[in-house]
C-alpha cells in the first residue's frame, strides 16, 4: 500500500473538507484540541482505507477481470474488502485447514455464533444448490430435493463445478462463495435454525480461516450479490435428535 503524504491528502477531493476544517480553525486563531485532532486523524484514516479498497478491489468485484471463458475467482482478501465496502463488520481468525465438523469443534469457544455446515449439491437437471445449516445437523439426501424444488434425487457437486460457481475447493464450501456466482447459477437455502443465532461463522473462501459476521449482515451480503436465500423450516434435524 502506498504511503500517503500530507500533500497527497490535501489533493484528494474526498478529504478536502477535513483539511479545510483544520485550516479554518487555525485562521480564526482557535486552537485545535488533541481530542479533535485524534478524531480528525481517525476520520482521515477511515477515508483513506475506503478509497484504497475501492481503487484496489471494486474492479475485480464487478467482474472486470474476466477474459472470455476464464473467470478469476475472488480471493479471501477481496472478499473481506467487499464486506468492508458493504459496511459489514467482520473478524477473521486463521487456523489449520479444517475438513470435518469434528475438526471445527476446537473453534466453537473462540468464535461465538452459529457454526455452519454447507452442502453444494445438484439435481438431475444439473441445477446447483447451496444449503447452509448448523454444524450438528444432518440431511437426508434421498428426500431433500422435495424441499428445495430439485428435479429427482440430488448428488454432491463435483470439484470442478465447485470452483466454477463458488470459487472454492472441496472442504471450503461457504455462503461467502456466492460472491463468485455472478451468473446466479446457484440457488441458496438456509435452515431457519441457523438464522436464530445473532452471528454466523463461515470460511472466507478457504478452510484455513473462519470469518464472523452478524446474521443480518450475512443475509445482506447474499442479497448484495444477487442471491436472496430461501429460508426453510426443519429442513434438517440435529444429529442427537431423539
Amino acid at each position: 500500500r502506498p504511503t500517503l503524504t500530507l500533500a497527497r491528502l490535501c489533493s484528494t477531493p474526498e478529504l478536502r473538507p477535513l483539511m479545510r476544517e483544520v485550516g479554518q480553525s487555525s485562521s480564526r486563531g482557535v486552537g485545535v484540541s488533541y481530542k479533535s485532532l485524534r478524531q480528525m486523524q481517525a476520520a482521515i484514516s477511515s477515508k483513506i482505507e475506503r478509497i484504497w479498497l475501492e481503487a484496489q478491489f471494486k474492479p475485480r468485484l464487478k467482474g472486470q477481470y474476466q477474459c472470455g471463458w476464464l473467470k478469476m475467482a475472488v480471493t479471501r482478501q477481496e472478499l473481506l474488502a467487499d464486506l468492508t465496502l458493504l459496511g459489514i463488520a467482520h473478524s477473521t481468525i486463521d487456523h489449520e485447514p479444517l475438513f470435518t465438523v469434528e475438526q471445527s469443534k476446537a473453534l466453537y469457544g473462540k468464535m461465538p455464533g452459529g457454526q455452519t455446515k454447507n452442502l453444494f449439491i445438484k439435481d438431475k437437471k444439473g441445477r446447483h444448490f447451496l444449503v447452509s445449516m448448523e454444524h450438528d445437523a444432518v440431511v437426508d439426501l434421498k428426500t431433500i430435493h422435495t424441499r428445495i424444488g430439485g428435479q429427482g434425487r440430488v448428488s454432491f457437486g463435483n470439484a470442478e463445478d465447485m470452483m466454477a460457481y463458488l470459487g472454492v475447493v472441496p472442504g471450503s464450501v461457504t455462503l461467502f462463495g456466492i460472491i463468485n456466482d455472478t451468473a446466479n447459477q446457484v440457488t441458496v437455502f438456509i435452515d431457519e435454525a441457523l438464522l436464530a443465532h445473532e452471528k454466523i461463522n463461515a470460511h472466507p473462501l478457504t478452510n484455513a480461516a473462519t470469518t464472523n459476521v452478524a446474521t443480518a449482515d450475512m443475509l445482506r451480503f447474499l442479497e448484495a450479490h444477487g442471491h436472496r436465500p430461501h429460508i426453510l423450516s426443519r429442513i434438517v434435524e440435529p444429529e442427537n435428535a431423539g
